[in-house]
């Protein structure tokens, strides 16, 4: 009967003995890092922020009015992120979507004035 033998390496990679399970280990723990720190950071875990959407809450905010046109919608964000600490570039990233999906109670609105 025949058999089958498979390559064998009996000091692993580079001579060190153990090296592949070394490799495994650290591989397994780069990835789960990397897990975890897409968990918790905020810039990962962030739906897509729709034109409509992102106008609504600003107008509910008092960062737009309601008769503002869809050009007045980076102006907006630019003053919200001002106002919230963030980058005002008038973009809506992660951090920004994050902050404008963030409860209404409590927070301070565009003059100043609790909300």
């Amino acid at each position: 009967m025949a058999s089958i033998h498979a390559p064998h390496r009996p000091n692993g990679p580079r001579g060190s003995a153990g090296g592949s399970a070394h490799h495994g280990v650290r591989d397994t723990a780069r990835f789960l890092g990397a897990l975890l720190a897409s968990v918790f950071a905020a810039d990962v875990v962030v739906p897509e922020a729709k034109p409509g959407e992102l106008r609504a809450r600003l107008v509910e905010l008092g960062y737009l009015d309601t008769t503002s046109v869809p050009t007045e919608l980076r102006a907006g964000l630019r003053a919200f992120q001002q106002a919230h600490g963030l980058p005002a570039d008038g973009v809506a990233d992660a951090r920004t979507v994050t902050e404008l999906l963030r409860p209404v109670s409590g927070r301070r609105g565009p003059h100043g004035t609790e909300r």
